[in-house]
């Protein structure tokens, strides 16, 4: 009996030991060949971790200028030199500009003013002055931005009795810097001064005696413009 009880018993282990063997094999068949089938919920984290946390990827776009259209209003002192005379005419004025931004660093600004005040002779004068201005940006990232002025003006001028010329034509051009200011993505503030030089290109000619002492009007002249407005940027 007890041989066959010992009997008995070397059969279930064996029978077990069979059972895990299949239980092996079949575990190895469903696993590709190469790979391990152990930890594998784990490894699918560890390689969602391995994404997410990459060093190799590309840096981000740099932010683009949303606001690239602005609308400006402004007032301008105009210190004109005709003659020999350094301060011969103030004029003040206001205007209205468009600013078109194509790139960060560079503006085109075309835009009229209107200007009145007094010649040399304390007598009323004015003018239409319409220009373009070519401005470049040093910094045009920043809050506070620097840029450097270039461009040409036409300008149409009424002249008091005491000249030649009732009406004159200047053709000139300007040069200068300026500082904006932007408070908020819609809102700025600039101001910029220039220096510029006109020739007379066209005039209307008062009917004078031939003893008449009244001068003409010079065919250069040239001064200094300053300019400060808000811009609506949209």
């Amino acid at each position: 009996m007890k041989t066959f009880g010992g009997t008995t018993r070397c059969r279930s282990t064996l029978v077990v030991l069979a059972l895990l063997a299949c239980a092996q094999n079949a575990a190895a068949e469903e696993c590709p060949p190469g790979e391990s089938c152990e930890g594998t919920t784990t490894g699918a984290a560890d390689d969602a971790s391995a994404r997410e946390l990459r060093f190799d990827a590309p840096p981000p776009p740099p932010p683009k200028l949303r606001r690239q259209h602005a609308l400006s209003l402004r007032v301008s002192q105009l210190l004109l030199s005709e003659d020999d005379t350094l301060e011969s005419s103030y004029l003040t004025g206001v205007g209205v500009s468009f600013r078109v931004r194509p790139l960060r660093w560079f503006a085109i600004e075309p835009g009229i003013d209107v200007f009145t005040g007094y010649d040399e002779y304390d007598t009323a004068r004015a003018e239409t002055n319409i220009s373009t201005d070519f401005s470049f940006y040093l910094n045009p990232r920043d809050a506070v931005q620097v840029f450097g002025v270039l461009g040409g003006s036409l300008a149409l001028a009424s002249h008091s009795e005491y000249w030649a010329y009732e009406h004159s034509t200047h053709l000139g051009a300007h040069a200068g810097l300026g500082l904006e200011f932007r408070v908020t993505r819609l809102l700025s503030f600039n101001v910029n001064a220039i220096a510029f030089s006109r020739e007379l290109v066209g005039a209307e000619l008062r009917t004078l005696d031939e003893d008449d002492p009244r001068k003409g009007v010079p065919e250069s002249s040239g001064g200094l413009m300053v300019r400060g407005g808000t811009g609506f940027y949209f």
